[in-house]
């Protein structure tokens, strides 16, 4: 799944901190602004990093899954036994598994 970034920026407040700071050193406004764009584009590049992540972590434990699946299914081929059927639910936002058995 592609994250969808719109190009519209973010606005977000300057901490009190920065603009103090900036008035005390003289930051002209245009250096304000390229600070406040760069730290736009570094929040969205770790926010991109994460979603990455998240996704990879969530197609492993599919994966995962689905070769939990096959070993069962082997194994209750193995043993002359009908095999088990998984079905996945979800619960609020989580994923669970009902065993059924024929």
């Amino acid at each position: 799944m592609g994250l969808a970034v719109e190009s519209e920026p973010i606005i977000f407040p300057v901490p009190n901190e920065n603009k103090i700071i900036w008035n005390e050193v003289g930051e002209t406004d245009t250096d304000r602004d390229k600070m406040l764009l760069e730290l736009e584009q570094e929040c969205l590049e770790v926010y991109r990093r994460k979603v990455d992540k998240a996704n990879r972590s969530r197609a492993q434990l599919r994966q995962a899954i689905a070769d939990s699946e096959a070993e069962l299914a082997a194994i209750c081929s193995a043993m002359g036994e009908r095999p088990v059927h998984i079905r996945q639910v979800r619960f609020k936002n989580s994923l669970s598994f009902l065993f059924l058995y024929d």
